[in-house]
């Protein structure tokens, strides 16, 4: 038994856990930005009149897109748009970053596993902005 609870402790001191912050101004900064927010997708930067954000949302400005994610601003409860907080599973976020829907995204490549994971987090933890 002895032999078996040390086995367990030194295996779990090799789990990886994931210590970055499941946060919206983190994740916006750390994934968003560099995934989305790129060239003919997620953003007006630089764009013509006309505009250039996919679907119409543009992800250039953390606490606005914070509101259009979320369907709430920064600091006040969170009712929900395209994710459901609490509920990754039911967010239209997660299934179109795993693939789920008719398109994936990112278009190019999929978000690797582990900032899916983190999304999946801030879902499930209400989806703070801060």
């Amino acid at each position: 038994m002895r032999t078996l609870s040390l086995a367990m402790l030194m295996l779990a001191g090799c789990i990886e856990q994931d210590e970055r912050a499941a946060n919206w101004q983190y994740i916006h900064a750390a994934i968003i930005i560099p995934s989305c927010a790129t060239s003919n997708c997620h953003t007006n930067l630089g764009a013509s009149p006309i505009g250039t954000s996919a679907g119409g949302i543009a992800f250039d400005d953390w606490e606005t897109s914070y509101q259009i994610v979320t369907g709430s601003p920064c600091g006040e409860p969170v009712t929900g748009n395209i994710i459901i907080p609490g509920r990754p599973n039911g967010s239209h976020l997660m299934r179109l970053l795993r693939g789920d829907e008719v398109r994936r995204m990112p278009p190019d490549s999929p978000l690797p596993p582990a900032e899916q994971e983190l999304i999946e987090r801030w879902i499930l933890e209400g989806a703070p902005c801060r």
